[in-house]
C-alpha cells in the first residue's frame, strides 16, 4: 500500500507524540512539525508508509538525541500484558478451541499501539475475548497448514503484544510439529514497536526451537538477502496493521491484526469482497497467486 492522503495526518500526530515522549520543549516540538511537513511533501509520494514512518521517527531522533522516545511506553505495555497472562493461560488450558483462543489472544494484544492510537484498554477486550469472532479468518487454513508446517517466520509488532504472541507461540509449538519458529523484530526502536533489544526481560530466550531475526524498520532499507532469510518459511504470519500496509501484497502471507483505521478497513474490503471496518479482528491470507 502507498501512502495515501488520508495518512498525513496520522504520521503528524505520530511526530508530535514522539517529540513529546521524548521530552522535547514547544520549540523542538514545532520544528519537528515542520521537518516532518517538508518531508512528506518531498517523499510522501514515491515511498512506502513504514519509510515515511522511519523518516519520521529519525527528524524527532535528530532534534532530542533520545533513540528511543518510546521506551517508558513499551515497558509500561509489557508490565500490562505480563500482569494479564495468567488469566490467559488457565483460558487456553481449558479452551474448547485451543487454537482459535491462542489467536485471539494474539489479536487483542495488537490494541497496544501508539502509532494508531494512544489510549487503549487491552484488559476490556481480554474481558470479552470469548464473545468476540474474526470479521475475517482464514484459520481453517492456517490450522491445515500448521499440520504439515516444520517453520514459521512470525513477524512482530508492538511492545505489550509480544507478550500476547508468546502466548500463541508456545501453543503452536507445543501443539504442532515445528522444528523453529523465525521470530521477526525491528533491528532499532521504531514507536512502541519490539525489536531486540526489548525481548530479553520477556522470557523468548528460555523457548526451545525460537530463533530471533531483525529486519530494518524501513522496506527500502531491507537487504534482500537478509529478507529472504525471514520469510523462507513454511509460514509466513505477521501481526499488527503497519505491516500489512506495507506486506500486503505479499503472495502466501498471513496478516493477523486489529483493524484501526477507515482506510484500511476500505482496502481490505476491496481485497476480500467482505465488509471490513475499524475495530474489526481479522486473521487474512494472501493467497499465491
Amino acid at each position: 500500500m502507498k501512502f495515501q492522503l488520508d495518512c498525513y495526518s496520522c504520521l503528524l500526530r505520530q511526530a508530535l507524540q514522539a517529540a513529546r515522549f521524548a521530552g522535547a520543549d514547544e520549540p523542538t516540538c514545532s520544528q519537528v512539525m515542520q521537518d516532518t511537513l517538508a518531508m512528506l511533501q518531498r517523499d510522501a509520494q514515491t515511498r512506502y508508509p513504514l519509510d515515511i514512518s522511519a523518516n519520521m521517527l529519525r527528524i524527532v531522533i535528530d532534534h532530542t538525541g533520545l533513540e528511543d522516545p518510546y521506551a517508558e511506553q513499551k515497558r509500561a505495555c509489557n508490565n500490562e500484558a505480563l500482569r494479564l497472562l495468567p488469566e490467559l493461560r488457565d483460558q487456553l488450558a481449558s479452551a474448547a478451541d485451543p487454537l482459535g483462543f491462542a489467536l485471539k489472544a494474539a489479536v487483542i494484544g495488537n490494541i497496544m499501539d501508539y502509532g494508531a492510537n494512544a489510549e487503549f484498554d487491552v484488559s476490556s477486550l481480554v474481558s470479552t475475548l470469548n464473545e468476540r469472532e474474526f470479521a475475517l479468518s482464514a484459520r481453517g487454513e492456517l490450522s491445515d497448514r500448521l499440520t504439515t508446517a516444520r517453520t514459521i517466520s512470525y513477524f512482530t509488532d508492538n511492545a505489550g503484544e509480544i507478550v500476547f504472541d508468546r502466548l500463541l507461540i508456545e501453543y503452536l509449538l507445543s501443539a504442532f510439529p515445528l522444528e523453529e519458529i523465525r521470530l521477526v523484530v525491528r533491528s532499532r526502536p521504531f514507536l512502541n514497536d519490539i525489536c531486540e533489544t526489548d525481548l530479553e526481560p520477556l522470557g523468548f530466550d528460555a523457548l526451545d526451537r525460537v530463533r530471533v531475526l531483525s529486519v530494518p524498520v524501513a522496506p527500502s532499507e531491507r537487504d534482500e538477502e537478509q529478507w529472504a532469510r525471514a520469510i523462507d518459511s513454511d509460514i509466513v504470519l505477521t501481526k499488527g496493521m503497519a505491516n500489512y500496509e506495507n506486506y500486503g501484497d505479499e503472495d502466501g502471507f498471513y496478516f493477523l491484526l486489529i483493524v484501526k483505521c477507515d482506510l484500511v478497513a476500505r482496502l481490505m474490503s476491496e481485497q476480500t469482497g467482505r465488509d471490513v471496518a475499524e475495530g474489526d479482528w481479522v486473521l487474512l491470507h494472501r493467497a499465491v497467486s
